[in-house]
């Protein structure tokens, strides 16, 4: 494996850090529990051998941190997808809330057109009571006038039916009067049959 570097480079670049199964982290263990696994210890013998054994440390101090940080992440995950149902639903209670608002605000123009509507028709009811009851006065002040104008056309009626025999009357009588007799009659005549 030494032999092709590059290749085992390209393997320690692309080693999956969060990955790391338990297994191999127990062999590791033996290991870096070791004194003598020692950068630079193992630097005097040799820089690659030093560097895999900083890789390794590093490694293994990873995956302490990540198994620490891994059920975190995974709270924060339910928790990131708890706040995204939460959002959700919020959304919905604020479309619903936007949606009732508006239908709140069309039944109160409902609302006070009915009340405008009412209180016009409660001012024409009390301009009709009002006309209603002059109405009901002046009917009543009729009824009275109706039997004094029942006895004058009963009297106007008596007195057209003499009226032509009258005037033939007061005609012949006015024509046997001497002429300077007849301005006086006919003013008596006028304030008897015209009172005023």
């Amino acid at each position: 494996m030494m032999n092709q570097v590059d290749r085992f480079l390209a393997e320690l670049k692309g080693f999956d850090v969060n990955n790391i199964p338990q297994v191999c982290i127990d062999q590791i263990q033996m290991y870096i529990t070791n004194p003598a696994f020692d950068p630079d210890n193992i630097k005097t013998k040799s820089f690659a051998a030093a560097g895999l054994c900083k890789w390794a440390i590093g490694i293994n101090k990873y995956h302490l941190v990540r198994c620490e940080v891994r059920p975190k992440e995974e709270r924060l995950a339910e928790a990131q997808e708890r706040l995204h149902q939460s959002k959700t639903a919020l959304k919905k209670i604020q479309d619903k809330v936007a949606d009732l608002n508006a239908k709140l605000s069309a039944l109160i123009s409902q609302y006070d057109e009915a009340v405008e509507s009412a209180n016009a028709i409660q001012l024409k009811a009390k301009k009709t009571q009002l006309k209603m009851d002059l109405a009901q006065r002046l009917v009543s002040g009729l009824a009275d006038e109706s039997v004094r104008w029942g006895n004058t056309i009963q009297e106007l009626q008596v007195a057209s039916d003499l009226l032509v025999g009258d005037v033939l009357l007061g005609a012949s009588l006015f024509h046997t009067l001497v002429l300077s007799q007849r301005p006086s009659v006919s003013a008596l005549w006028l304030r008897i049959g015209c009172p005023k």
